[in-house]
Parts: C-alpha cells; structure tokens; sequence
C-alpha cells in the first residue's frame, strides 16, 4: 500500500511539473547553457580537432575497400591469378595453392605492409577465418560472413 501512495505522489509531481510552463522554459535554458558551454570547452581543446571532421555523417577508420577482407576478396576475384589462390567450387571457402609464389608475388601488390607469409597467416586468422584440417577443402580457409 505504502508503495502505491509514493507512486501516486511521483505521478501528481510529475503532473504539476509538466503543466507548470515556467519550470520547463527554466529546464530548456539550463540545458542551452550547459551545450554552449561544453561547445567553448571543445573548442579551447586542441585536440578536439581530431574528432571534428568536415562532414559530419562521414565515418572514421579505413575505408571499407581497403580492409583485409576486401583486399582479399579481390584478390580472390582475379583470374591472373587463380593457379596461385581461388576460390574452393562451392565458394565458401578458398585454398592458398603455391604460398611461396603467393608470398613472392601477390603480397608485395596487395599488402604493402606484409612481406611475410606467416603474417599474412596470422591475420587471417585475426579476422576470425578457420582452417578446414580434414576432407576434400583441407588447407582452407572459412568464414561464414567471407563468400564468393
């Protein structure tokens, strides 16, 4: 019974609060003030340059072509080089055919960063993709998110 009173007092508060116009012109100055403030506090922060940007709905990171997984999709995607990497035949998961050419050759073009093939390896694995170790698409790689 106690609990059903207090919730009809915060209720009539409420009420009285809602229909007293004086109290929420008061409430929407404060609140005007209090971003007019926080926006000269952003701008006396120098390093709040780094989070404005020009456009405002633009996103920060890479781009979405230049992330791991579009690079490899495109590389996936080339035929020069199907003897090297591909596809497996139900396209849901690919095989590294000849590592060391693929090292040699492909890395240097698509991932300037990686002269390594173990961590090219590692970042494959990084991105979540699993290594099928038995049946006919041993030695691919998975990802049910990564198909052709």
């Amino acid at each position: 019974m106690v609990g059903a009173t207090i919730k009809q007092e915060d209720n009539e508060r409420n009420a009285r609060e809602l229909a007293n116009p004086i109290k929420q012109k008061d409430d929407e100055q404060q609140v005007n003030k209090y971003s007019r403030s926080l926006k000269k506090v952003i701008k006396s922060d120098p390093a709040s340059s780094y989070y404005e940007t020009s456009n405002p709905t633009s996103r920060r990171g890479p781009s979405p072509s230049s992330t791991f997984p579009a690079k490899l999709h495109a590389i996936l995607s080339c035929p020069e080089l199907c003897h090297i990497i591909t596809w497996m035949p139900h396209g849901c998961a690919w095989r590294i055919l000849q590592p060391k050419l693929f090292a040699e050759s492909v890395m240097p073009k698509y991932f300037t960063h990686q002269s390594k093939y173990s961590s090219f390896t590692r970042q494959v694995n990084g991105w979540g993709f699993k290594r099928i170790t038995h049946g006919p698409d041993r030695n691919s790689y998975y990802h049910r998110l990564f198909v052709r």
